[in-house]
């Protein structure tokens, strides 16, 4: 990731020259034959101000959305959506003892994994609170991990703060790498097509300095990938030109139809629904991200006390709504036999309606234990008053 984005010129451009559709005579610009042009939607990622992100030149611009949300949904439910992911970080790690190193700090076991693997993992205090929630992917000369723009920094300092005359190096590699994601039913055969087969999720490949790796966060097949910073925009052209070839849909696509999706599929964000503070055990990753069969790592004790003796005070749940009401995030959330909503017991962390579900209100949520049980109903609150809701855990294996 680079700031500003080397595609943000041509997202900008995309939507000078792209019609929302072909015109109608419900709308403007019907009478004259010519549809309205989109219009971008930029988002800051991350704290803005001075001293609020490490990051030279501020948080990096992400797009909201091209100026028409429910195409770039469908285009990912139905084609391919090309995301600029500008968010994301890139660390690399070389050196004989890299995956060795990286096992004993990480909560993912990955001492002999294999080349081709990816692996979700938390790094973590010694008091068992998260640093920062990675992207393992291992080549066959380097270890790539993928995380939040804004923690690429800690994560490196804390690496190297570990490296004990270790065959290790690790280099924050942001600026000299991009990020690009595809979402959607075709990602997999887009990207076989241009030399990446990917038929498996948490699987990678590489060519020369390109590294592709999929992993499925909004119930359809996802590939990203990290390329010097000089080819991003070739590549960005090559998945629509290959995905036009194939007779794919294929629409650049940004954080609202994306969100809308990962919500959807009840798949958190670090930094939105958990992040620096937070335990393990409080995320609904733990099964995705804690392997309890590896050796010791930092805040392993506290994590294994909790698993194997207790439970957390809180926990990330999904919410489904029964209509089309949608709590924001930070809405208040009430157990619920509580008629006087005298006591809240949560909060909603991320927000959408689900076009799978008709149009129904999805959510994500940090609850209290105690209403927390999957397979319960909490009260919400959304447009001002208190709707009941289905709780269920998060990505349950």
């Amino acid at each position: 990731m680079t700031v500003p984005s080397p595609l943000h010129d041509l997202i900008a451009a995309e939507a000078k020259r792209t019609p929302v559709t072909a015109p109608a005579a419900d709308r403007p610009g019907a009478d004259s034959g010519a549809a309205p042009l989109l219009e971008c939607e930029w988002l800051p990622w991350g704290p803005e101000g001075k001293g609020g992100t490490g990051i030279e030149g501020g948080p990096p611009l992400l797009l909201a959305t091209l100026g028409a949300m429910e195409l770039e949904y469908a285009a990912l439910r139905r084609g391919i959506g090309r995301l600029d992911a500008v968010a994301r970080g890139t660390i690399c790690v070389t050196g004989a003892d890299r995956l060795d190193f990286l096992d004993r700090l990480l909560t993912q076991k990955l001492a002999g994994i294999s080349v081709g693997t990816v692996v979700e993992a938390f790094l973590i205090e010694r008091t068992g609170k998260l640093l920062a929630d990675l992207v393992v992917v291992h080549g066959k000369t380097r270890t790539l991990l993928d995380v939040d723009v804004h923690q690429a920094p800690i994560v490196c300092f804390t690496l190297e703060a570990m490296c004990f005359g270790e065959d290790v190096q690790i280099e924050d590699c942001t600026s000299r790498h991009h990020r690009i994601e595809v979402h959607g039913p075709a990602a997999v055969e887009v990207s076989g097509a241009m030399g990446f087969a990917l038929d498996a999720t948490g699987s990678c490949t590489e060519h020369g300095q390109a590294v592709a790796w999929r992993l499925d966060r909004v119930g359809a097949p996802g590939v990203a990938w990290c390329v010097p910073t000089d080819a991003a925009a070739p590549t960005w052209a090559a998945i629509e030109q290959v995905a036009v070839a194939a007779g794919k849909t294929c629409r650049t696509i940004g954080w609202y139809a994306f969100n809308m999706a990962r919500v959807e599929a009840g798949e958190p964000v670090a930094n939105i629904d958990f992040g620096t503070g937070n335990l393990p055990a409080e995320t609904g990753l733990l099964h995705r991200r804690v392997s309890f069969e590896k050796g010791c790592y930092p805040g392993q004790e506290v994590v294994a006390r909790m698993h194997n003796l207790g439970h957390p005070k809180q926990v990330l749940r999904r919410l489904v709504l029964p209509d089309t009401q949608l709590p924001v995030a930070g809405a208040q959330v009430f157990a619920g036999d509580d008629p006087d909503l005298a006591q809240p017991r949560g909060a909603v962390t991320s927000s959408a309606p689900a076009p799978l579900l008709s149009q129904r209100g999805v959510a994500l949520a940090m609850l209290r234990w105690a209403v927390a049980e999957p397979g319960g109903t909490v009260q919400v609150m959304a447009e001002g008053e208190p709707i009941e809701a289905a709780v269920e855990e998060i990505g349950a294996p």
